[in-house]
Formats: C-alpha cells, sequence, structure tokens
C-alpha cells in the first residue's frame, strides 16, 4: 500500500517532472496506447487530404456537368433550330407542290384550248379540202367524164352520179338495196360521198359499173376509198364494178396498191 505522502508525491511528480511522467506513461499503457495520438494525427491528415481531393473531384464534375447542361442546353437549341427550319421547308415543299399543281392544271387547260384548236383548224381544213375537192371535181367533171365512159365496156353509159347529185332512178335503186338490208347505212353514205359513178341505162342488166375518186394527187387513202366505195356498188347493183382514181399524179405508195386492189389510175392534166 501506498501511504498518502507517498501518493501526493506521485501525483506531484506526475504534474511537474515530465521525465518522470514519459517514464510513468510507458510503464503504464500499452505502445498501441502510446502511438495512437501519432496514428490519430497522421489520419487526420489523410483526412484532410482526401478531403481536400474528394472536393477537387466533386468540383470538377460539377463543372463537367455544368459544361455537359451547357452542352445539352445548346444541343436542344440548334435541334429546336432545325425543326423550325425543316418546318419551314415543309411549308415551302407543300406551296412549290400547290404551285406545280396549278401550273399543270393550267398546261392542261392551254393543251385543252390547243387541241380544241387544232380540232377547229382540222375541222376549218377539212371543209376547206372539201370545198377545194369538190370544185376540182366539179371541174374535172367534163373532161374526165368522157374518158370514164370510154374505160366501160356497157352500152348506152350514162353518170350515175357526180358532184353535183345523183340520177334520180340510181338514187332509188340504191335507196332499194338499203331497205332490204342488200347494204346498210354505213354502205350508203359511202355511195353518197362516191365521186362519180358511170353506168349502164339499164340498171336491170347487171352491167358493168364504174366509181372513180378524184384528187390533185392520189394517195393510199384515195384508192383505197375507191375500192371500198366499187365493192359497195357492186353489191347494191349486183353487178360487176370497176374502180379507178383520177388525178394528176399518183404517188408511189399509192400506185403500187392500186396495182394490188385492181384500181385504174387515170392521169390528167392541168386545167
Amino acid at each position: 500500500m501506498t501511504t498518502p505522502n507517498l501518493r501526493q508525491e506521485l501525483l506531484r511528480l506526475l504534474q511537474t517532472d515530465d521525465e518522470f511522467r514519459n517514464e510513468a506513461r510507458r510503464y503504464l499503457l500499452t505502445e498501441e496506447l502510446l502511438n495512437l495520438p501519432q496514428e490519430f494525427a497522421e489520419f487526420a491528415q489523410w483526412t484532410r487530404q482526401n478531403f481536400e481531393l474528394t472536393n477537387a473531384a466533386i468540383a470538377s464534375m460539377q463543372e463537367t456537368i455544368a459544361s455537359m447542361q451547357e452542352t445539352i442546353i445548346s444541343m436542344q437549341e440548334t435541334i429546336i433550330s432545325m425543326q423550325e427550319t425543316i418546318a419551314v421547308m415543309q411549308e415551302t415543299i407543300v406551296s412549290m407542290q400547290a404551285a406545280i399543281k396549278e401550273l399543270q392544271e393550267a398546261m392542261l387547260t392551254v393543251q385543252q384550248a390547243i387541241r380544241a384548236m387544232q380540232d377547229q383548224i382540222s375541222i376549218m381544213q377539212g371543209r376547206i379540202g372539201n370545198l377545194i375537192g369538190k370544185d376540182y371535181e366539179r371541174r374535172l367533171g367534163p373532161r374526165i367524164i368522157p374518158q370514164l365512159r370510154g374505160m366501160l365496156q356497157t352500152r348506152g353509159k350514162r353518170v350515175l352520179k357526180n358532184p353535183d347529185g345523183f340520177n334520180l332512178q340510181f338514187e332509188d335503186l340504191i335507196v332499194d338495196a338499203l331497205d332490204n338490208n342488200i347494204i346498210t347505212e354505213t354502205d350508203y353514205n359511202e355511195i353518197l360521198l362516191a365521186d362519180f359513178i358511170i353506168g349502164a341505162r339499164d340498171f336491170t342488166a347487171h352491167r358493168e359499173t364504174m366509181v372513180a375518186e378524184a384528187s390533185v394527187t392520189v394517195d393510199s387513202d384515195d384508192v383505197r376509198r375507191a375500192r371500198r366505195r366499187a365493192d359497195v356498188v357492186a353489191k347494191a347493183m349486183r353487178a360487176p364494178t370497176l374502180a379507178a382514181v383520177v388525178g394528176q399524179s399518183i404517188n408511189a405508195a399509192a400506185q403500187a396498191l392500186a396495182d394490188s386492189q385492181s384500181v385504174l389510175f387515170l392521169e390528167v392534166s392541168e386545167d
């Protein structure tokens, strides 16, 4: 046991004598406890350093995030601008499509108007051509009819149709053929449009008849028309019928067609 005086002396030494206090501490405390203040100080230093590094990393991340946010905002603004531009372009395209449609409609209207004018011109040309043709046929008649008569072997020949009209008896015969379904309405109209028809005075004899088409320059259509109308007259009269074309000239294709279809060509000189 320690006495009160010894206890007080020990306390005094601990309070006043650093060397004694350190020696006492080594006896009373373990090495780990003795090293604890130094280790704690080192830990505190390490903690402060890590806090500083962590704070710096957080600050850097915040700056990065802020920069990314600015970039995202800029991208959003760019996308909005692009969308607005696309919307304007789409509106422009719609406007252009509408304008193109209007132009197409206008072009269609113009084309229709041009076709209508062309049709009218064709009709006028056709009428003028008919007038010229009829005038040519009338002027040609006195010169050509005797030659057409001479080409027939039939006796008692007469003009059954010329540009001025029909022989009445022949017209009656044609109408009877139509009424009796010997010829069709189309056939009848073909006969009405024939230029010259020369035949026998006696229809009942079924003698040879000639159908001639006149044109200044004979072409293949004239040849076909003469052949077709001669065949219709033959059917109506139930008699052999010659086909002929009359004109100042005939082109090579028409001449070849005439030869193949047994259509005669009678050349006449200019007035």
